[in-house]
């Protein structure tokens, strides 16, 4: 299923700030909404109403570009993102406030959305967002029961209190808004990364990445918005 938010035109321009305009109008060039991508292929740019932030890694909210990954905690190619692309994406642009990274949960079913909801419940013990979901990638395939037990243990946890703040973390207002922005998008799967700038109404506006993409392509989108958005703020500051 395409991303279908504004996804078959461009962004509409009404109602914005100057600079948010052309900042939609510069996006809208740089993504293929009125050409091609540079593999060819038609880019369209997307806009979606984030929920309120949660930092579930690093403040940042001073970065040009943000970088949202809509993903899931059963997810093996989001498994993969975070072992393999996402420390190399944080030392190049997340730790140095080139951009800033925000995760938004996409559980498939409720087992997955309890995985979520640990890895929210364990941050604060062992020093975050990053390290959290690590811990819970370590068990690839567990389910939440499996996992719970093990990673209580492994911590000397109640296992009944961190399932109960899983539970909590499932079923909470932020979890479903998060949710109804991913279905707002229709994001087809995990994970899907969008990626631009956030204007001043709470939308991100951006082109969208669906699956795992080369770490190069992720790097290379990164980088043309940050200069499409460092150009536009200069020009009008």
């Amino acid at each position: 299923m395409p991303l279908s938010t504004r996804s078959n035109r461009c962004p509409s321009l009404a109602k914005r700030p100057l600079r948010h305009r052309l900042t939609v109008v510069s996006l809208a060039i740089a993504a293929g909404c009125q050409g091609l991508g540079r593999d060819g292929g038609a880019r369209q740019v997307v806009e979606v109403a984030l929920p309120e932030p949660h930092e579930r890694y690093g403040p940042r909210a001073e970065a040009p570009v943000s970088v949202v990954e809509f993903g899931s905690h059963s997810c093996s190619l989001c498994r993969r993102f975070a072992i393999e692309q996402f420390p190399v994406l944080d030392s190049l642009f997340f730790q140095s406030g080139r951009a800033r990274y925000r995760y938004v949960d996409v559980p498939p079913d409720p087992d997955a959305a309890i995985l979520g909801g640990v890895v929210e419940c364990l941050s604060g013990a062992v020093g975050g967002f990053v390290p959290a979901r690590l811990m819970v990638y370590s068990r690839p395939g567990s389910d939440s029961d499996a996992l719970i037990e093990a990673v209580a243990g492994r911590l000397g946890m109640d296992g009944r209190v961190l399932r109960a703040c899983a539970d909590s973390v499932a079923s909470s207002p932020r979890a479903s808004k998060e949710r109804l922005a991913a279905r707002a998008l229709e994001v087809p799967g995990t994970p899907t990364f969008l990626v631009g700038e956030v204007t001043s109404d709470g939308r991100l506006v951006g082109w969208p990445t669906v699956g795992l993409a080369p770490l190069d392509t992720l790097r290379r989108q990164i980088e043309e918005a940050e200069a499409l958005v460092l150009v536009l703020r200069a020009r009008d500051p």
